[in-house]
């Protein structure tokens, strides 16, 4: 079965509130309490690169449930951010996620992924938007460790699918260490899974 179509992510249960203005501004959807799935897993994985979310008593935070745990994180975070306190991922909060080093919505013309249901699509070379966006800052998070002499520069975090981002993932396909990924410098889901989970965990994998 081809990686496209091998998931292993649960059926996406996330839920999009009526959009105002700074819910819009992020190429991301806007996250409450009590949503699921695959971006709620990128939120804590964020989360868990930033070193707020950690294993506790033997549970992998990244578990796709926006619960009271990830909650509790999310608003530590918005305080070190002087972001309104609330535990909610609006606009504003993804941008400070996603764009540390600049200020909240100057990025705000990528593109949104239209379809908040939606898994993670397929990447490869001359696609654009905020997946693209995503994969690219997940690239950068995981250099040198993960991807050694990584081509891609923060320059690069601009959700354009170019030379410098297939040759990072590919890259990253050929040092991942606990699976075998085909080098092909494509992003589907066995990469999108290994991005996710970087060490090898994949807690509520399908």
């Amino acid at each position: 079965m081809s990686e496209s179509n091998q998931s292993i992510y649960e059926t996406a249960q996330e839920a999009v509130s009526p959009p105002t203005a700074s819910k819009a501004a992020s190429p991301l959807p806007f996250l409450i309490k009590g949503n699921q799935g695959s971006f709620v897993r990128l939120l804590q994985r964020f989360l868990v690169i930033y070193g707020y979310l950690k294993v506790h008593q033997g549970r992998e935070p990244v578990d796709g449930d926006f619960g009271d745990r990830t909650i509790a994180e999310v608003k530590k975070f918005q305080a070190d951010h002087s972001l309104g306190r609330d535990g909610e991922v609006g606009g504003l909060t993804w941008s400070a996620i996603a764009f540390p080093a600049d200020e909240p919505n100057v990025r705000g013309a990528l593109s949104p992924i239209g379809n908040s249901s939606m898994a993670l699509p397929l990447l490869q070379l001359g696609d654009r938007g905020a997946a693209v966006f995503v994969l690219q800052r997940l690239l950068l998070l995981y250099t040198p460790k993960h991807i050694p002499n990584n081509p891609m520069t923060e320059v690069g975090v601009d959700g354009v699918f170019g030379s410098n981002t297939k040759a990072a993932v590919t890259l990253f396909q050929k040092n991942y260490k606990h699976a075998q990924l085909m080098p092909d410098g494509q992003v589907g889901n066995y990469t999108w899974g290994a991005l996710f989970y970087p060490e090898g965990q994949r807690t509520g994998a399908k």
